[in-house]
């Protein structure tokens, strides 16, 4: 069957059975857009941090355009890894813009004590250089 014959029957809702047109109705199974492992770290998180949230409704970071309504929790320490995420205990009860703001006006956030300082320097070498 040609493309102006396919054409003409997906246009009237014709459904062609030729092996030809049956292979290519066959789909491919994609590359999955998160990973099973994530997924199920995704909701372990959400589990423990919607109570939460209905524990602390009332942000605590109070940025110019605050909605006062919290929606997420602030991660101060980072969350790069699982532990740091699942802890709650040192997390702060943000808004969607707090949290975003945070973010972008970073020296601000700095100066009120909501994240720690980007780019220190390291004490690892130290002792190492002597004068």
């Amino acid at each position: 069957m040609g493309y102006l014959e396919e054409r003409r029957a997906a246009k009237c809702g014709i459904k062609n059975t030729t092996p030809e047109v049956q292979k290519k109705e066959t789909k491919k199974k994609g590359i999955a857009p998160v990973s099973k492992k994530t997924a199920q770290k995704k909701k372990d998180y959400l589990e423990k941090v919607i109570p939460w949230i209905k524990a602390n409704p009332i942000c605590k970071i109070n940025f110019p355009g605050c909605t006062g309504k919290t929606q997420g929790a602030h991660h101060p320490n980072g969350k790069e890894t699982l532990e740091k995420l699942m802890d709650l205990a040192g997390c702060i009860p943000a808004c969607n813009h707090c949290n975003t703001a945070v973010e972008q006006k970073h020296a601000e956030a700095v100066k009120q004590g909501l994240i720690g300082k980007r780019n220190t320097k390291t004490t690892r070498y130290k002792n190492t250089f002597k004068k």
